[in-house]
């Protein structure tokens, strides 16, 4: 205790000085005041354990590993992500549970930390216990002999960018071939009805007047039926339009599809889309809403022969109806 009345650490050191015969003459003892040394080694006793507490809390995989490639230390997290104790993993190798086909990557990744290169992120894959693999992706640092790193399971992530590339395809897929139906459409039977229809305005033309007082008004309206077929095949030509059905931009894509609709028909369409709402659903979304306004707007003019029409797309507030 100092004079103050504060406590210290003090390290004692006693030594004794003995006579010819060994008998103890003296004793001298050192007191050494090492306070500011148990208060370093206490500071660095916290942190220590501060750090082991993260290590050990953190739901990310942290992982120390040495240069021959073993692990050294791991935490709890990878026991849950790959199946294995830790006891089974620490001191193991670890391109051991790498998959084949990520061996020559994941080998080239520790060549540039052993050349002191930042490696901020790498993915491959780990055997977990049960024969799967898991996705992984990494940051790690070489400090000397030893590596640092943290990673995180992607696997949900990696499945679902592979189920969004596999929908592209399809949709990709599907769109040609809604392109190539519009092309056979258009070049083939619909250029085949203009022909019948113009025959029939030929023959039409051609009718002495009696035959033509008596068969006019039929062959007439043969005629208007023929066009009005071709006028819905045209109007279904614009519904599968490929730059319609893209739905990269909504509002455009909107006013191809009616100005093909209502070419030709007394019928006049106004429409209004809220940038909101164009933002706001996916190009999937686009293609189902475009297909719904054709039709809705087919019926209008067809069935309801009506004179105008609206269609709004505006962007509603959760149960605002």
């Amino acid at each position: 205790m100092k004079k103050d009345g504060s406590l210290i650490w003090a390290q004692t050191t006693v030594s004794s000085i003995l006579d010819k015969q060994g008998n103890c003459l003296h004793l001298i003892a050192l007191i050494q005041d090492i306070t500011e040394r148990k208060q370093a080694e206490e500071a660095l006793r916290k942190k220590d354990l501060e750090l082991d507490h993260y290590f050990t809390s953190a739901l990310d995989l942290l992982c120390i590993a040495d240069v021959t490639g073993r692990f050294k230390r791991l935490n709890k997290a990878w026991e849950l992500t790959l199946g294995y104790l830790l006891e089974e993993l620490e001191g193991a190798k670890f391109l051991d549970y790498v998959h084949p086909d990520d061996m020559e990557a994941t080998l080239h990744a520790l060549g540039d930390l052993a050349e002191q290169k930042e490696v901020p992120t790498f993915v491959n894959r780990y055997r977990r216990k049960d024969g799967s693999y898991r996705w992984i992706e990494w940051k790690s640092i070489q400090d000397g002999e030893l590596i640092y790193a943290s990673a995180r399971d992607i696997t949900e992530r990696k499945r679902m960018e592979d189920a969004l590339r596999t929908r592209e395809r399809e949709l990709q897929a599907a769109l040609q071939e809604r392109e190539r139906i519009s092309q056979d459409l258009h070049d083939g039977i619909l250029q085949s009805l203009f022909a019948v229809g113009l025959t029939l305005e030929v023959a039409k033309s051609l009718m002495p007047p009696k035959t033509l007082k008596a068969s006019g008004a039929s062959l007439n309206k043969a005629i208007d039926q023929l066009n009005r077929v071709m006028r819905e095949i045209r109007n279904f030509i614009a519904g599968l339009d490929s730059e319609s059905l893209e739905g990269k931009n909504l509002p455009a894509a909107l006013k191809h599809l009616l100005e093909s609709l209502t070419e030709n028909q007394p019928t006049r369409v106004r429409f209004a889309v809220e940038d909101r709402a164009a933002k706001a659903i996916s190009a999937e979304q686009s293609l189902h809403l475009l297909r719904v306004i054709q039709e809705a707007v087919s019926n209008c003019i067809r069935h309801g022969h009506a004179q105008e029409a609206r269609v709004s797309l505006k962007l509603l507030k959760q149960g605002s109806g």
